[in-house]
């Protein structure tokens, strides 16, 4: 039967998170009495590969993660019941989060709360080991040099960064046929998109080609080992976990980092009915990779903010004693994400694939063989459009991509109907970051100063989008005449397009790609040592740290930006010999 290359360390990652829920390390001694060189929080897509590299640098590294292990090489076992028996018939040693054709099963899930961060209960972030690489859709795709432009000069441009990108892409190489049998699978929807995106004379061409995108469609390229989704989590702590000078906390939630006026001693955590608190090293470093909702808001917590958060926080009690505070103006101050706007289309003839009702032949094919539309993530077909306001003006703003079924309730979703998605790619808009406090029981949440100004309310974002819906229903129509009905928009008007792009409480989605909440333009972060403005050995490594939304799907930008950082930080640091650890 298949075997991930992490499973033959399972025994080591169910050690390791054994010891965790008994507060030992990997040798016996008590964590209590560790004093770590690196505390990394956060163990989502840059958390996993920052440790990682961290301990392989001889440094003796704590990695915090507030989730469970939900993917099979971690010791999870979340079966979906539809399954119906098919993973053990096969032996098939996976959970939801291991095959790419549930990712669309699992966020704003009801039945998935428990998998679901509690602090931003306007978004649906994911809180596992994992964290985004392992619920989102895997689209891997390179940087654009031109969403460095703010960056140069800085150490942080695109040819800083191309080496760390082409390193992870070694690492987990992306594929445009993730079937085991390398066969595409739903190319009649691909077809009937490809078909529109001709009409606009778009071409083939390859995802991570050299070159513009603008005016072209390709496939997706993703990230699966055998057929099954990874990430760098999967992919790089099964090799730390060898090593005596790392160890991992699952079910670790951290709830402060100890520090007075900016010098950290040590992170305070939650496990179980514990409280403890990771002590750091006399030269020691925290690093937050806890992404850009919850860095900003463990840094508050911590007594590291904006004057104005930070006496918010006093006053229901959540902020630590005034004279331990560092204002930090720049923390939170700006926040970024895409939005996407969803179309309805239905066609005579077509017949649709339903991930969410998981036919039953293609989930037998998917554990009998690693094949099949199951060992796909979603999307089908991608376009790429320049509108009007694309700046520079021959590089896309705008992603389309086509999904086989119609994203709709049951009750109304209907067999001959498929949805094309608009995502903008560098919108303008853009919001801050605030702390609530929620009563009773006083829990701080993450939320953006103004959810409208977020999304669509730079007039060129929603010109763009009204653009991008006026060309893909007019291609639609041009390619495939009175067998195309409408369902959303509901006609082909100019008045029908405005309320399509208007009513963004109905039609748009925010993509929960967050970032540029501790940015080096607004001085949160240094960009020679990343430390947080005003602290001593507070580090942030993460999606916080990005300029503004990436010119695509942002997991590479943030593994780069992580494994960097690593590389920076290491050399505050005075290495160790792994063989003295306990």
């Amino acid at each position: 039967s298949f075997q991930h290359p992490a499973m033959d360390l399972r025994c080591i990652t169910f050690a390791v998170i054994a010891f965790a829920f008994s507060g030992r390390a990997a040798g016996g001694a008590d964590l209590g009495d560790v004093e770590w060189d690196i505390i990394v929080v956060g163990g989502g897509v840059a958390g996993c590969i920052a440790a990682d590299r961290f301990s392989s640098f001889g440094l003796k590294t704590l990695l915090l993660e507030s989730g469970p292990p939900v993917q099979a090489a971690f010791g999870g076992s979340d079966v979906p019941p539809e399954w119906d028996g098919e993973a053990e018939a096969n032996h098939r040693n996976l959970t939801r989060f291991d095959v790419p054709g549930e990712y669309g099963n699992i966020a704003w899930n009801s039945g998935l709360e428990k998998y679901r961060q509690p602090r931003q209960p306007w978004a649906w972030l994911p809180n596992v080991l994992g964290g985004g690489g392992a619920v989102n859709g895997a689209l891997t795709m390179r940087l654009h040099p031109y969403s460095f432009d703010s960056l140069e000069g800085s150490g942080w441009g695109y040819e800083d960064l191309l080496p760390h990108v082409d390193a992870v892409l070694r690492d987990l190489p992306p594929t445009v046929t993730p079937s085991a049998d390398k066969e595409r699978y739903l190319e009649p929807t691909a077809n009937v998109f490809r078909k529109a995106l001709e009409q606009m004379n778009f071409t083939h061409k390859h995802l991570n080609s050299p070159g513009s995108r603008g005016n072209t469609y390709t496939y997706p390229e993703v990230i699966v080992h055998n057929s099954q989704r990874t990430n760098t989590c999967l992919k790089y702590l099964p090799e730390a976990l060898k090593r005596r000078n790392f160890h991992l906390l699952t079910n670790a939630g951290a709830i402060r980092i100890v520090q007075y006026t900016g010098v950290a001693t040590g992170v305070a955590y939650v496990q179980g009915h514990e409280s403890p608190i990771a002590k750091l090293s006399s030269s020691g470093r925290v690093v937050l990779t806890a992404g850009a909702l919850n860095t900003p808001r463990l840094l508050m917590l911590s007594g590291v903010g904006p004057k104005a958060e930070l006496e918010k926080l006093e006053m229901h009690q959540r902020a630590p004693p005034r004279g331990s505070w560092v204002l930090s103006e720049g923390v939170g101050l700006e926040l970024t994400d895409h939005v996407y706007l969803r179309m309805r289309f239905a066609m005579s003839g077509y017949k649709s694939f339903n991930y969410h009702e998981r036919p039953k032949r293609a989930v037998q094919q998917y554990f009998e063989q690693l094949s099949g539309p199951f060992a796909q993530y979603g999307p089908v077909l991608l376009g790429y459009m320049a509108s009007p306001w694309a700046s520079p003006p021959d590089q896309p703003d705008i992603e389309a991509y086509v999904e086989a079924f119609d994203n709709e309730d049951p009750t109304v979703a209907r067999r001959d109907a498929f949805n094309i998605y608009l995502a903008l790619l560098r919108p303008r808009s853009k919001s801050g970051l605030e702390m609530r406090v929620s009563e009773p029981g006083r829990t701080v949440e993450s939320w953006p100063k103004s959810y409208a100004d977020l999304y669509l309310q730079d007039p060129s974002d929603y010109g763009a989008f009204r653009w991008g819906v006026e060309q893909i229903v007019g291609a639609m129509q041009k390619a495939h005449g009175e067998s195309l009905k409408l369902l959303v928009p509901n006609a082909s008007s100019p008045s029908a397009y405005d309320a399509l792009v208007s009513d963004w409480r109905e039609s748009h989605m925010q993509a929960n790609h967050f970032s540029s909440t501790c940015t080096f333009h607004t001085g949160c972060a240094d960009p020679t040592t990343l430390l947080v403005n005003g602290t001593s050995n507070i580090h942030v490594a993460d999606a916080s740290l990005l300029p503004g939304p990436m010119a695509g799907h942002p997991w590479l930008s943030v593994a780069a930006f992580a494994r960097k950082a690593a590389d920076i930080i290491k050399v505050l640091v005075r290495p160790v010999d792994p063989t003295v650890y306990v």
